[in-house]
This record gives structure tokens, C-alpha cells and sequence, in this order.
């Protein structure tokens, strides 16, 4: 059923794919106070890179329902900062925002 709701998702969007009993993969932001050389995402052993959003944050789109790990971002001078990510289960569709001010990263309620 990936492919199909994969589909659904490219060509029709979010409202058709939920009412078709697609799951949603997780997406997940962090917006950060200083410019960063790279930032990354590791979930369930995988990893992808961030995507700079029009807004200055970061974000990325996670295939599998399911997932947890962490966004980690490397600083100029080298030094990380990491978001650890809970489970996300693949019941509902789900948004995780974080932010890293100071270089300390804290989750943001749910929009």
C-alpha cells in the first residue's frame, strides 16, 4: 500500500490520502538561532539530510510511519546540537517542531 498512498500523496494531497486510510509520515522542523553548516536526521537506523524551509528552519519528511532518533545540526565551528525525537507512532499524522537557541534544543507544542 506505499506506493499507492505515495501516489495519493503527490498527486492529490493530504485530505484525499487520510480519507484513502494512508498513513502519514511524521514531519519534523527545528529552527535555530545561528547559521549552521549541515543538519541531519536518524531514525530507525536511517538517515537523511535537513532541508532549509523559505521560514530559515529546517525540516524533514520521514517515509516510515513509525520512528524515532534524533536531528542533529553542526555549527560553523564544528560543535553539534541535538534533538532527540521520541516515538512517533504512525497512527495519526503528526508534526514534531523543535528549536535550538543557545545550542540547547527543546521540543514545541504541537501546532
Amino acid at each position: 500500500m506505499t506506493g499507492r498512498c505515495d501516489d495519493l500523496f503527490a498527486k492529490a494531497g493530504l485530505v484525499v490520502a487520510l480519507l484513502s486510510g494512508c498513513n502519514i509520515p511524521p514531519m519534523f522542523s527545528v529552527a535555530v538561532d545561528e547559521p549552521i553548516l549541515e543538519g541531519s536526521i536518524t531514525l530507525n537506523g536511517g538517515s537523511a539530510p535537513l532541508m532549509k524551509n523559505l521560514d530559515g528552519a529546517y525540516w524533514a519528511k520521514w517515509r516510515e510511519v513509525a520512528a524515532e532518533g534524533a536531528m542533529v545540526v553542526t555549527f560553523a565551528d564544528r560543535k553539534t546540537a541535538s534533538c532527540p525525537i521520541a516515538y512517533v507512532p504512525g497512527s495519526s499524522p503528526q508534526r514534531q517542531a523543535y528549536a535550538i537557541r543557545d545550542r540547547q534544543c527543546r521540543r514545541l507544542p504541537n501546532p
